[in-house]
């Protein structure tokens, strides 16, 4: 899987595709859900089940605590900053390196509002096909649980980007939906069965 051993899966408003990942997947999976609400989109890692979307940030907030899960805001220039500010306490992580922005300045303002609330910073490639698997990562300790992961986190001092207007190009323009759903499931196999014999 493009050298990573530890992915994290959050599709839009369900956890199945990574619960069924986790369970066939020879490398690392961090189960979380990517969950609509009222107010933009938050991001719960470490889950067990669903959270239903299109209800208030601090709900979902609160639901994705409630799981034992990690709070992890990603894109926050497409939240309200007023409902960041009044979540603020509650958000964990926030995402300052995003693999679809196409403009730095989205970046630059995530690692301004990090700073600005002392927040743990990750990155992520927010990737809807498999060429963008990878595009965005950071190498940290291994861990065992979601506690040990924030701990791990907080020593993180480089993050990799690997933009590629190319890739962006191919991915949002020449394959639709449909194309892309098909590639998905091909190529995953595919990973994973090269993994599984790599070991």
């Amino acid at each position: 899987m493009k050298g990573l051993d530890c992915i994290a899966i959050t599709d839009h408003n369900t956890l199945d595709g990574a619960l069924h990942l986790a369970k066939i997947s020879p490398f690392k999976v961090i189960v979380g859900e990517e969950v609509k609400t009222n107010e933009g989109e938050i991001v719960g890692l470490f889950l067990k089940k669903n959270i239903p979307p299109h209800m208030d940030l601090a709900n979902t907030i609160e639901e994705i605590r409630s799981q034992g899960g990690i709070v992890y805001l990603p894109h926050p220039h497409k939240m309200d900053e007023e409902s960041i500010i009044k979540n603020i306490n509650s958000i964990e992580i926030i995402e300052v390196y995003n693999g679809r922005n196409l403009k730095t300045v989205y970046n630059n303002y995530a690692l301004e509002v990090t700073r600005k609330y002392n927040k743990l910073m990750a990155a992520g490639s927010d990737s809807h096909t498999p060429f963008e698997i990878g595009r965005v990562y950071f190498e940290m300790e291994d861990f065992t649980s979601p506690e040990e992961f924030l701990r791990n986190l907080q020593g993180v001092k480089e993050f990799h980007y690997c933009y590629s207007l190319g890739n962006v190009f191919l991915n949002r323009v020449l394959l639709n939906n449909k194309i892309r759903k098909k590639l998905n499931k091909v190529i995953m196999k595919q990973n994973i069965r090269a993994k599984s014999r790599d070991e």
